[in-house]
């Protein structure tokens, strides 16, 4: 991960600090790690912190946000957002959390990154720079004085750990904020910092003490400064036994140690897993015996060091271009990844040398001939038998050194890397599949993975290493992708998911997998079988409870509604809780291949709650179409529409774009647009209200005023679905499935521009509405939908009511209503 405070930082360096603290959140959500909220929280406000000093924007009044408004209105979002994540991580970590507190604390975790993205993206394209930050511990006269008084000590021994210890400032800062828990963030980062070059066994004491320091606030910084004290000790008696040796560069490297063999090893692996019963990665493994590779914080720089970093604390364990360990806990490979920056994995060396050719490639293009010479990326040398399977024939990548396209085969190898993580890559492939291949196709490839065979020629030394650096990892990332297909992408309507179940079961049952991963086999078969007996009920949303759903606004006579009598707030509320359930049942496969376009019945049905949802807008348009035509008398018809631009106002405000965008939609066809005389009637503040309500759901500017009314709504929401499935078919349309000039290449950039738009309408699915269901209204509103008549006869009726009349026959109606004949 970048250090925002490293000499010359960048929007991208920023963007991906911020993200690493938000994925850090996330991963603690989603493992239960519920003491480490509020921490997390508190280092997701830095990161913005740190952004905001950097771009000289900390300030709601200064020039670059006076000078732009637009850059004004982002900076508020963030800021809000900001606000709702520490006041929900707070609620989330309290001993008895309301229900749904977690899910709320997450959806606010997307809210920030979502408006930290906006703004980063504004601030670039009207030329704001990010300069310097000066890192260093603010002392806030405002802070409690044992805080002070604390912070001011840490900040003297820092000194003094400086002056013994001077590399250690090129990996740790101390914590800019003033509170009790910076306070003990500042001794945990100063007792791992002196940890740096000690060995393993002594590297995991520290983690340990520094855990205990955070979760014991009556442990005083003179306890915590001697164990530290008494650490670096124990840490220069430690660097006299490491086998290290400085390289031409100065960077510190690594000698290779003996690796852990055959049983032994894989008791490790499962001692560890069990005892933490979660997912393991592939470097976590390693990292049960080798603390070396761990990360000093979100806010650590990329260290010089070179095979060994700084360690980690607890929470902080997001990764951006290598992976560590996660003690107390283990990585996972995050299933809903945050998008702020571009995928920062690991490049291998031949992504690096692809790169570069591809840059010399372009500019040899443009200059001809004359086109410097790109220079040799340098690249560290991997022994042959830990190298990649595929070819690189068989993957390309673009200038950024993301996967363009790809055979399936190379693209499942890239998926089960044993050498680096790309979670983007990750969350897309298994989004966006089915589009290019079969789920048993998929899982296929998955389990030839698993069971890949040394190459021929390795002495047992190679062996050994082949088997601790690839098949182990290869293996644990294919048991986290299953595990994560399992929980998060199975389909209970697909019958092929249905159908690989009993499959994964047998393979986790086998004798290989039970000598090589008895803990994963204990998982994906509890997976299998919560599947296997579950009704499509795997994982539900919760309300939250602590919010309380308003009273509803019922007629005195609920036998028998009439539109006129029902309040335009209730009606609304109804339309929104029918609408947010039906939205929140698309599933990702739905969005693929135009399913919901598609004349083929099997396809067609992939994409059953789209269509719902179309026809449901089309039904709901008639019907409004009715209501007014049923009334003879131009007044009243007048007020009918009146009534219903008021319920589209609070529809508005409910945040229900869909039924909005059917509503003015309905109040434009033809039956009802056309009746002049009517509409001659509608009150001016009600015409004001519809001209305004247009505009919001205009598709002008590829309906830019409504994208921008939704990234400023706060959830609960229902987003307008035509606008998603526009950009979809546009995608679709507009890109190949295979890249041209490739040996089949699938086109997996495509796939990447599907998985942003299908990563939107999920964001807005987490967050229920809180309003309470009246039967009564609900039951009226579906038989209005049912019983709605075609426009053909609306538009008969539309001509019955008021007929086309030219210039004369206006002028002798006019005159005849006016008194004068």
């Amino acid at each position: 991960m970048s250090n925002p405070f490293e000499s010359g930082p960048t929007w991208d360096s920023l963007a991906e600090h911020i993200s690493g603290s938000v994925q850090n959140l996330m991963q603690s959500a989603a493992h239960g790690h519920q003491a480490y909220y509020q921490i997390q929280a508190a280092q997701v406000v830095e990161s913005v912190r740190v952004m905001l000093y950097a771009s000289g924007t900390i300030d709601k009044d200064a020039a670059p946000i006076r000078l732009n408004l637009d850059l004004k209105i982002y900076h508020r979002q963030v800021m809000a957002a900001l606000s709702r994540l520490v006041l929900s991580a707070k609620m989330a970590s309290s001993t008895w959390p309301a229900d749904g507190a977690i899910a709320k604390m997450r959806s606010n975790a997307d809210d920030v990154a979502n408006s930290v993205r906006q703004f980063i993206s504004l601030a670039q394209a009207v030329g704001v720079t990010v300069n310097d930050v000066d890192a260093k511990l603010i002392l806030d006269p405002e802070g409690t004085f044992e805080s002070r008084t604390a912070n001011k000590l840490i900040s003297e021994y820092y000194a003094k750990v400086l002056a013994e210890h001077p590399t250690i400032k090129d990996h740790i800062f101390l914590d800019v904020r003033v509170s009790k828990q910076a306070l003990y963030n500042n001794v945990a980062a100063l007792v791992m910092a002196i940890q740096l070059a000690t060995d393993p066994m002594a590297q995991i004491t520290v983690l340990e003490m520094t855990l205990e320091a955070i979760h014991t606030a009556d442990r005083s910084v003179q306890d915590l400064t001697d164990a530290t004290r008494s650490l670096a000790a124990e840490n220069d008696e430690a660097e006299k036994q490491s086998r290290t040796r400085i390289t031409s560069e100065g960077s510190l490297t690594l000698i290779d140690q003996a690796s852990f063999q055959g049983p032994n090893r894989q008791s490790e692996i499962d001692s560890f897993f069990n005892d933490q019963d979660s997912d393991l990665d592939a470097e976590t493994t390693k990292s049960s015996q080798r603390r070396s590779e761990s990360r000093l914080s979100s806010f650590s720089s990329n260290s010089s060091v070179s095979g060994m970093s700084a360690p980690t604390t607890p929470g902080t364990e997001y990764t951006g271009r290598t992976y560590s360990t996660t003690f107390p806990f283990p990585q996972i490979t995050p299933i809903s990844p945050i998008e702020i920056s571009p995928p920062t994995t690991h490049r291998p060396s031949i992504t690096l040398t692809q790169k570069a050719d591809a840059r010399g490639a372009k500019l040899k293009k443009m200059l001809g001939d004359d086109a410097p010479t790109p220079k040799p990326v340098k690249v560290a040398e991997v022994p042959w038998y830990l190298g990649h399977d595929y070819s690189p024939t068989d993957i390309s990548f673009n200038m950024e050194g993301h996967v363009r396209g790809g055979t399936l085969s190379a693209l499942v190898e890239r998926l089960t890397l044993h050498d680096s993580l790309d979670p983007n890559f990750v969350a897309t492939f298994l989004l966006t599949y089915r589009s290019f291949t079969t789920t048993t196709e998929f899982f296929t490839l998955l389990f030839h993975r698993i069971t890949i065979s040394p190459p021929n020629g390795l002495n047992p030394t190679e062996l050994a290493q082949w088997t601790d650096r690839k098949l182990t990892p290869i293996r644990l990332r294919v048991f986290n992708i299953i595990k994560s297909w399992l929980e998060n992408y199975y389909l209970e309507d697909e019958q092929e998911d249905r159908q690989m179940l009993p499959k994964i079961k047998a393979f986790a049952e086998s004798t290989q997998m039970r000598e090589s991963m008895s803990f994963a086999v204990v998982q994906l078969i509890k997976l299998v079988e919560k599947r296997e007996a579950s009704d499509g009920s795997f994982r539900k949303m919760v309300l939250n409870l602590s919010t309380q759903a308003p009273q509803p606004i019922t007629p005195r006579n609920l036998k028998r509604i009439r539109f006129m009598d029902l309040d335009p707030l209730e009606f609304a509320r109804q339309l929104t809780v029918m609408e947010a359930n039906q939205y929140n049942k698309i599933k990702p496969i739905e969005c693929l291949a135009k399913a919901w376009t598609s004349e083929d019945p099997e396809l067609s049905a992939k994409a059953i709650n789209i269509r719902k949802m179309i026809e449901t807008s089309n039904l709901y348009a008639n019907w409004i179409n009715e209501l007014v035509l049923s009334e003879n008398d131009a007044k009243k018809r007048a007020i009918v529409i009146k009534q219903v631009i008021s319920v589209a106002e609070k529809l508005r405000q409910l945040n229900n774009f869909s039924m909005l965008s059917a509503t003015t939609a309905a109040l434009a066809q033809s039956p009802v647009h056309r009746l002049k005389r009517t509409w001659e009637l509608v009150p001016a503040k009600s015409m004001n209200v519809l001209a305004t309500l247009q505009a919001v759901t205009s598709s002008a500017k590829s309906w830019g005023d409504y994208r921008q009314e939704l990234h400023n709504a706060n959830p609960p929401c229902v987003p307008f679905i035509g606008v998603y499935l526009t950009d979809l078919v546009m995608i679709q349309d507009g890109n190949p499935d295979i890249l041209k000039g490739t040996d089949q290449h699938i086109n997996f950039y495509k796939r990447v521009s599907t998985a942003e738009v299908i990563r939107e309408i999920q964001q807005y699915q987490s967050v229920p509405y809180c309003l309470t269901t009246v039967a009564e209204i609900q039951s009226f509103i579906r038989k209005g939908l049912d019983r709605s008549r075609s426009v053909t006869e609306l538009y008969d009726r539309s001509l019955f009511l008021e007929p086309r009349e030219g210039e004369e026959e206006k002028i002798t109606r006019l005159l005849a209503e006016s008194g004068f004949l």
